[in-house]
C-alpha cells in the first residue's frame, strides 16, 4: 500500500503473500508516491499472516523519492506471523518509527514488550467480526496506554463494541471483560434463644439422670 492508512481496532489474520518481497498482513511503501504519507495502527491485533519478510508489517522506504514515511503503532499486537512479525527496510533516513506500547512477539523491529501473547483462535467472541481473544494471563491485559485507547479518540470501545477498561487499557482489538466474582454467602445467624434452651435442656436431662440413680 502506498496511500494514506488508520487501522483502528482490527484484526488481520489468516492472510498470505506469495511476493518475494511481500508482506501477509500489511506492506506500507511509498516508493510510487513524492509527497509525505502515514500509517497510523491502534488497538489492532496482526496475528498468523505469512508473508517473505516481515509476515505481519513491512514497512518499505526508497530513498529515489525523497519523501517521508511516518509510521506509528500504538497499543496493538503483532505475532505469530510467518516470516517474521516486522520488518522495517529503509534504504535512506526517510522513515519515522514510532512504537508505542505494543507487543512484537519475536522481537523485530526492535521492540521491548516481547513474548507469546496468548490469543485464541479467530473466532466469534462477540460483536459482527471474528477476534482473537488473549488469555486472562496474557501480557496483553492491561498493559496499554491509556492516552491511546481514550473517551473522544474513537478507540473508547474494542472491536466487538465493548467498552475499554476504566484503568489501563489492553493491547489488541480485544480488551478482555472481566465478570466480577459473586458475593461470599452470608454467615448463619446464631440464634441465642436457641441455644439457651438446648443448655437447659441438657442441664435437665444431666439432674434427672442423677435423681434417677440416687433412688436405686
Amino acid at each position: 500500500m502506498d496511500s494514506n492508512l488508520t487501522l483502528i481496532n482490527s484484526t488481520i489474520s489468516g492472510n498470505e503473500s506469495i511476493s518475494n518481497v511481500g508482506a501477509g498482513g500489511i506492506k506500507f511503501s511509498n516508493n510510487l508516491r513524492f509527497e509525505p504519507i502515514e500509517l497510523i495502527i491502534s488497538n489492532t491485533t496482526i496475528a498468523n499472516n505469512t508473508g517473505v519478510d516481515g509476515g505481519g508489517l513491512r514497512i518499505q522506504s526508497d530513498n529515489s523519492m525523497l519523501a517521508l514515511t511516518t509510521v506509528n503503532v500504538t497499543n496493538s499486537i503483532i505475532a505469530g506471523n510467518a516470516g517474521g512479525d516486522c520488518d522495517l527496510v529503509d534504504n535512506s533516513i526517510s522513515i519515522e518509527f514510532d512504537l508505542n506500547n505494543t507487543l512484537i512477539e519475536d522481537g523485530s523491529c526492535d521492540a521491548t514488550l516481547t513474548g507469546a501473547p496468548q490469543l485464541g483462535a479467530l473466532a466469534d467472541n462477540g460483536g459482527s467480526t471474528l477476534t482473537m481473544l488473549p488469555a486472562n494471563s496474557s501480557p496483553v491485559v492491561d498493559a496499554g496506554d491509556n492516552t491511546g485507547c481514550g473517551t473522544g479518540l474513537g478507540i473508547e470501545i474494542d472491536q466487538r463494541g465493548e467498552l475499554r477498561a476504566d484503568g489501563a487499557c489492553d493491547l489488541g482489538a480485544v480488551e478482555i471483560q472481566y465478570n466480577a466474582p459473586p458475593p461470599p454467602p452470608p454467615e448463619p445467624e446464631v440464634q441465642i434463644g436457641a441455644i439457651k434452651g438446648v443448655f437447659l435442656m441438657l442441664l435437665a436431662g444431666l439432674y434427672g439422670f442423677r435423681r434417677t440413680f440416687n433412688r436405686a
